[in-house]
């Protein structure tokens, strides 16, 4: 993640990663943004997951939460697409049956 706030002549340098990060697990394949939420899928990882990222103080410090699938079977490929807008995040599963969308919603902004 690169911030900025002078057009660029500067900026601020944030690597994310998951806290149960494996190699080889597809990490930061697909990613998303909106203002203090980024959503990152990991669609190697088991059955595959998505990792959010929340912050509230211009990324100084954040929050991660992890979803994954109910159903998850190995190779779905859940998190090989990502999404965010508002309170909604969804998650692409390409590899489960003929493909799968998933929809998280958040009621706390």
């Amino acid at each position: 993640v690169y911030r900025t706030t002078d057009g660029w002549a500067s900026h601020t340098e944030l690597k994310l990663t998951a806290d149960d990060a494996e190699e080889q697990d597809g990490f930061g394949g697909a990613v998303a943004i909106a203002g203090g939420t980024i959503v990152a899928g990991a669609w190697n990882q088991g059955g595959g997951a998505a990792y959010v990222y929340r912050t509230t103080d211009g990324w100084a410090s954040h929050t991660e939460l992890k979803l994954t699938a109910d159903d998850a079977e190995e190779q779905d490929g859940f998190g090989g697409a990502v999404a965010i807008a508002g309170g909604t995040i969804v998650a692409g599963a390409w590899n489960q049956g003929g493909g799968a969308a998933y929809v998280y919603r958040t009621t706390d902004g």
